[in-house]
């Protein structure tokens, strides 16, 4: 296995990572990308252009604002959330109704895309969700987020972080 190179710090907990163990993600992703967006394409969805990335970039800007009605649009009625280590949320009135805890819990929202990879109907998406409890500080929250679209819109999204580790971080 090849050794990567350090280059870089990581905020959320001081370990070191750089651009060429970035590259190596990559390098591993797409073709991962690939063989999901064949297997879909074999399914018989169509893996046209509604998965450029763009409808991710809008709904990732759209964070700050903290508000649902504006989250709305970039869903398929049908949508399935799932935040590894918690239930499934599924239907699109269900998962803005959990978002909109979320956004009164926290008073500072802002979600950052590092990488993003689209391929077909699916995006993958390497993030950082900045989030900060009322009278807290703002803490680095890394998330790995896969986006699956149907219709131009998200249908499924998994989002993949430690969220045991993130309790810490937000609680100290």
């Amino acid at each position: 296995m090849e050794k990567t190179k350090i280059l870089k710090s990581n905020p959320l907990d001081g370990t070191v990572a750089g651009a060429e163990s970035r590259r190596a993600f990559l390098k591993t992703a797409v073709p991962v990308l690939a063989l999901a967006g064949m297997a879909t394409s074999a399914a018989g969805a169509d893996p046209g252009p509604e998965a450029t990335g763009e409808s991710i970039k809008k709904l990732v800007g759209v964070f700050e604002k903290k508000d649902t009605d504006l989250m709305k649009p970039f869903f398929h009625p049908d949508v399935v959330f799932e935040n590894y280590g918690t239930p499934k949320i599924k239907g699109v009135q269900a998962m803005l109704a959990l978002w909109d805890k979320v956004f009164q819990m926290f008073e500072n929202v802002k979600f950052e895309t590092v990488h993003q990879v689209a391929r077909g109907n699916l995006v993958l998406a390497e993030q950082i969700h900045h989030l900060g409890l009322k009278g807290k500080k703002v803490t680095p929250i890394m998330n790995m987020a896969i986006y699956e679209f149907k219709d131009g819109k998200i249908v499924a999204w998994r989002d993949y972080t430690d969220s045991a580790y993130n309790r810490k971080l937000l609680e100290g």
